[in-house]
């Protein structure tokens, strides 16, 4: 058994012939000279395929040869024709078109009613129907002499049969919510070849639903139930609206219409741009014995009428002047190749924490923040294979300088405070022979070459249908040299409505000598929520550090100094990352419906798993010698909250599985789900 589809290949239609039995595609077929093809259909014998199709704004029908690949355009005029349907002799098509009721002259257009062709001389006569409403959807009888179709004659879609060429109608199906598709005009309506059954979709609880009708009594339908009187089905309540002039000229077509002789004023086109959204402000102000905070920040993005021109802002302060977070960007998408500019800056913050012991028996806590602050200006360009592919080009120039900082508290043998200062990190230039140093600034160049793909279908906090992944190479040169690569891969099924199982594996290395210049590249951090939930550097505290990873005693040693280990594991050089979410949207995924006014939220069961490691497996300065792939765990439950549109709020019960110290802990962020 064969059967023919219509869909888009690196942005071109096509059809393609799909052996069921076997499940994969047998022959594909290019149809260059159409827009987009709708509505496939076999004749009897299997040879030829007709179906509609749009070209230069107008649908219609075209028939395909699959034995020559020869096309032929079967109706070529301004009417809209679509929907074909072969007759079970081959001797008829049937179809749907608005040339019986549509009046080009005066531009009035009029309801789709059905029709049949001959495929070979092309002969079009109309099919007796309903005046009233649409008439679409024509599904052929097993004898051929009677069409099946979908009418909204009384303001709701039903199913009704008409007997060929007698004329004689009758009503197979009353349903109060309709039979329907995706759209008004979409096909929702099959019959089996031997006639024995109708299958159907209809929307209700917020959901479509199939239906078969089997039956022998219901299959040939019943008398047909009377119109509304006098009352067009379009017409909401009341059916006594008045008309207001501006309506009346609106529906009067020889009034207001320019005279055909007629000049129009040609003006190009000319972009300018317009603000079309603020980002929520967000404002804090704190305060503490050493010092002050101030943040907050916007982001504004403008765009022209046709979206072909976009311009992006974002500021974002966070304390200091080092803190702040600024960016411009704008792309062009007036052509397939869209291209872009981006200048910004960005801050990135680490934290690491060390443990002394001096000769007084103190212990000497020290807490270090590491600030990496990055300046760029780059473009780039991206081309679309198709609608969900494209690949992605960029080359950028980035300044890179640092701001250390180091926080010392001295603790005295009974555990009391007995001072505690801030100073700043030397810098690596003016002492070589300081072990912990700030670095110079670094000058960079990069290029990045991407492969995109994604498909997913996005629900209110993110996917829940689909795939979409990311492979992307980027080398590196000037200061340092290395070659940073990236595999991204998502997933998205849904077992059984409306609950989604989410997959996603994540690599991304840096490879070369300079991957691992720790002292002017930050290593890479697995910590933060949208990576492995429960190792924020926020939640860390020093009494973690007494244990090492083996859960052996934390020992101190004069003048020496001891690394974190559990906070220690989260960095490295390279980083292997998987997630995995049973999503449910609350409340619909406990067969409710949302209350009105109430911001969609999802709940979800969530394992997240991950390493961060080195390319030799060890690294002094960042975690001794630990082993090479040290993974850690965790997992939890997860509520995701779509703020009116405005912002997505995520807020994590997890527990660390990975910090023996570390129970059940809250963590709160700003991320849809992956």
């Amino acid at each position: 058994r064969e059967f023919v589809f219509a869909g888009v290949s690196k942005g071109r239609p096509i059809l393609t012939i799909i052996d069921s039995e076997r499940g994969r595609a047998i022959e594909e077929f290019k149809i260059e000279e159409v827009g987009e093809i709708f509505n496939p259909d076999f004749s009897p014998d299997g040879r030829y395929i007709v179906f509609a199709a749009s070209a230069g704004g107008l649908m219609d029908l075209y028939i395909l040869d699959t034995e020559t690949g020869e096309r032929r355009r079967l109706t070529d005029d301004a009417y809209a024709d679509l929907q074909p349907a072969w007759s079970p002799d081959g001797s008829r098509i049937a179809f749907v078109t608005d040339r019986f009721s549509t009046d080009l002259r005066n531009l009035s257009w009029g309801n789709y009613r059905l029709a049949l062709i001959d495929p070979e001389t092309g002969e079009i006569e109309p099919v007796p129907g309903f005046a009233e409403g649409k008439n679409i959807n024509p599904q052929w009888a097993a004898d051929g002499s009677q069409l099946y179709f979908i009418s909204d004659r009384n303001g709701i879609s039903n199913i009704y049969r008409v007997s060929i060429p007698e004329g004689d109608l009758s009503q197979v199906t009353n349903l109060s919510v309709g039979v329907s598709g995706i759209t008004a005009l979409s096909p929702a309506l099959s019959v089996s070849t031997d006639g024995s059954r109708i299958v159907f979709s209809a929307y209700e609880g917020d959901r479509y639903t199939v239906y078969a009708i089997d039956s022998e009594q219901s299959l040939p339908g019943g008398p047909v139930s009377p119109p509304l009187a006098e009352v067009s089905p379009a017409v909401l309540p009341p059916a006594d609206r008045p008309v207001g002039d501006v309506m009346a000229l609106v529906g009067n077509a020889h009034l207001g219409l320019p005279a055909t002789t007629a000049v129009f004023e040609e003006t190009k086109y000319k972009a300018g741009l317009s603000l079309d959204y603020i980002a929520p402000p967000t404002l804090a102000v704190g305060a503490d014995r050493y010092s002050t905070f101030v943040g907050g920040g916007t982001a504004l993005f403008w765009s022209d009428i046709l979206g072909e021109h976009t311009l992006s802002t974002m500021l974002q302060v966070n304390g200091s002047f080092a803190d702040i977070a600024a960016l411009v960007g704008y792309q062009n998408r007036q052509s397939r190749w869209n291209w872009g500019a981006v200048v910004g800056q960005s801050p990135v913050a680490s934290r690491g924490f060390f443990l002394l012991q001096d000769d007084f028996g103190n212990l000497i806590q020290e807490e270090l923040t590491l600030r990496q602050i990055s300046r760029e200006v780059s473009g780039f360009v991206a081309y679309p294979l198709d609608r969900a592919s494209r690949i992605e080009f960029s080359a950028r120039y980035q300044n890179i300088t640092y701001d250390y900082e180091r926080e010392r508290t001295l603790i005295g043998p009974a555990g009391q405070e007995l001072g505690r200062e801030k100073t700043d990190f030397p810098k690596c230039s003016e002492d070589p022979t300081e072990r912990y140093c700030e670095p110079d600034a670094m000058n960079l160049g990069i290029g990045t070459a991407a492969f995109v793909y994604d498909n997913t279908l996005f629900g209110y906090t993110g996917p829940v249908l689909g795939q979409r992944y990311r492979l992307e190479v980027a080398p590196i040169v000037g200061s340092i040299d290395y070659i940073g690569a990236l595999v991204d891969y998502r997933r998205y099924i849904m077992p059984f409505t409306p609950y989604t199982l989410a997959g996603r594996i994540l690599h991304f290395g840096r490879y070369g000598s300079g991957g691992e210049d720790f002292q002017r590249v930050f290593p890479l951090f697995i910590g933060y929520q949208p990576t492995i939930r429960g190792y924020d550097s926020g939640s860390f505290r020093v009494e973690e550090c007494l244990d090492q990873v083996d859960n052996s005693s934390f020992i101190t040693l004069p003048d020496s100094i001891s690394t974190c280990p559990v906070y220690d594991q989260l960095f490295g050089s390279r980083m292997l990352v998987a997630n995995f979410e049973l999503r449910a949207p609350i409340p619909q995924g406990f067969g409710l419906a949302a209350p009105p006014g109430i911001p969609p939220f999802t709940l979800a069961l969530f394992f997240d798993a991950g390493a961060a490691y080195w390319s030799s497996g060890t690294a002094s300065q960042w975690g001794g010698n630990r082993d090479p792939f040290h993974p850690v765990t965790s997992y939890g439950i997860a509520a995701r909250l779509n703020l009116f549109g405005i912002a997505l709020i995520e807020v994590d019960f997890v527990h660390p599985n990975s910090r023996p110290r570390k129970g059940w802990m809250w963590q709160f962020g700003f991320s849809p789900g992956f």
